[in-house]
């Protein structure tokens, strides 16, 4: 607090304006992943502008949007366990300030993991797209790599808490693309402006790649595989990623395919047509869930912005206090902490974003917000489950810091199914009730982990003394 010396009063350190800088600097920070991903949408969307002034018409459009939704999805999900792997084969090392695996970890995911994508996106492509160009087959299979490219540098770079850095790489190569684009944008179609967007996505990834080369490369590149070898903790690692990343994607899979009241085609004329060709499912479902989980950034904002202070530190501290055998005094206080900063994230979640929700709700309710999509219900739900999604990916941080992968692993897999079966249930029963499933999910999942993490923190001691043993 700062004080008048002439008549004694305070005054508050920081003006509202410089309050909300420094809240927003922390938040693109603490979420730079989220953010740097929101964005890449975004740009998505300004990119599809500049296609539409060229006078693109409807089936063109189809052509952008659909294979591009395909292509973030397929991108996301295989790269997820490869970099589950990587991250927690890195996250030791650098622990221990060692970065001489660094380089060569990172050349062994990207010569595994991108031909392959390659093939895999081009096939897909070729087998179930309504035209089988060759030429759209490869500028798909091309941005799909460029994609996954991205999604493994993006990972390495937010390791090694280079926030500033991935920013200003998004921010490059993604201007480029729409510099590009808005320069030809006459000349551009659907497929045109999907290439466009793959040099952006390639650029972008040529720099965080470059930049981790140039800062911490010492001798040969020679790829380093040890981090995919086959033992149990790196198998409950990569169904983790693959249960977590499948289960935040089976709803709106199930809705595109389950769903045949969804499965349409815009025409020409605007009428929806019924089509049988799988790459041109698309559903309602998908641009309120989009919404939502853009809004989702501020809980994760909320959870990871004091991560460090009010986890991680005594954390830390408590699992070095019981190795170095500290009196017993200072064990109770880092334990005290922990509990304390845990219960402290949770209350912000639930006052700060639960009254984030609240308003928004209301606001729909009321009508002062309008909605672009039919179905009323949805949105409500949706925002009620970020809400308990936010628990459950904060009870997930916990057990990884103390490398419980296992019940990880088996919470994750509940959630992939719970979701899968509750959304397959609702769109046969209550359909109306979009995302019921996806609810029933979090809140199911929500309950389990904090239960197991309440039992974890109580006993902290002997989890951290198991995994001191097993380290050795």
């Amino acid at each position: 607090m700062k004080k008048l010396l002439f008549e004694g009063i305070t005054l508050p350190e920081y003006t509202l304006s410089e309050r909300l800088i420094q809240e927003a600097h922390r938040m693109l920070l603490s979420v730079g992943t989220w953010c740097s991903t929101v964005l890449c949408l975004l740009i998505i969307s300004v990119l599809a502008g500049f296609m539409e002034k060229a006078g693109s018409n409807e089936p063109d459009a189809l052509n952008f949007y659909i294979p591009l939704t395909y292509s973030v999805g397929l991108s996301m999900l295989i790269t997820a366990p490869l970099n589950g792997l990587l991250s927690h084969r890195l996250a030791e090392e650098l622990w221990k300030k060692n970065y001489a695996p660094l380089v060569n970890s990172l050349n062994a995911a990207l010569t595994v993991l991108l031909p392959s994508i390659f093939i895999l996106a081009f096939l897909m492509h070729q087998k179930w797209a309504s035209s089988q160009v060759v030429g759209q087959g490869v500028i798909f299979a091309v941005l799909t790599t460029s994609m996954s490219a991205l999604w493994i540098c993006n990972n390495v770079m937010t390791l090694l808490h280079k926030d500033y850095g991935v920013i200003i790489t998004f921010m490059l190569g993604l201007f480029l693309a729409i510099l590009g684009t808005s320069l030809i944008s006459d000349q551009l179609q659907g497929e045109g402006v999907l290439g466009v967007l793959s040099l952006g996505f390639t650029l972008t990834a040529f720099l965080q790649y470059g930049y981790i080369i140039k800062k911490y490369k010492n001798d040969w590149i020679n790829p380093c595989y040890k981090f995919i070898r086959v033992n149990k903790e790196n198998l409950m690692v990569f169904l983790f990623f693959i249960f977590f990343n499948f289960g935040m994607w089976i709803d709106k899979i199930l809705y595109w395919f389950v769903d045949d009241s969804n499965n349409k085609l815009i025409g020409v004329l605007g009428e929806k047509k019924g089509v049988e060709d799988l790459f041109f499912h698309y559903s309602d479902y998908d641009y309120p869930f989009f919404v939502v989980f853009t809004l989702f950034a501020i809980s994760q904002f909320l959870i990871l912005r004091k991560l460090k202070e009010l986890l991680k530190k005594p954390q830390q501290g408590f699992s070095d206090g019981l190795f170095l055998n500290l009196p017993f005094k200072y064990l109770d206080k880092e334990k005290n902490n922990l509990i304390l900063g845990y219960r402290k994230i949770m209350y912000s979640l639930f006052s700060i974003y639960g009254s984030i929700i609240l308003i928004i709700s209301f606001s729909v309710s009321v009508d002062m917000i309008p909605l672009p999509w039919d179905n009323p219900y949805v949105f409500h739900i949706l925002l009620i489950s970020t809400l308990i999604l936010g628990i459950f990916f904060l009870n997930l941080i916990i057990l990884q810091y103390t490398d419980q992968y296992k019940p990880v692993a088996l919470l994750c897999g509940f959630f992939l199914l719970t979701n899968g079966l509750g959304t397959f249930l609702t769109i046969k029963l209550y359909p109306d009730l979009q995302g019921l499933g996806f609810l029933i999910a979090s809140l199911s999942t929500a309950v389990f982990s904090s239960i197991y993490v309440e039992r974890i923190l109580g006993r902290w001691e002997y989890v951290v003394i198991k995994n001191i043993a097993n380290n050795f």
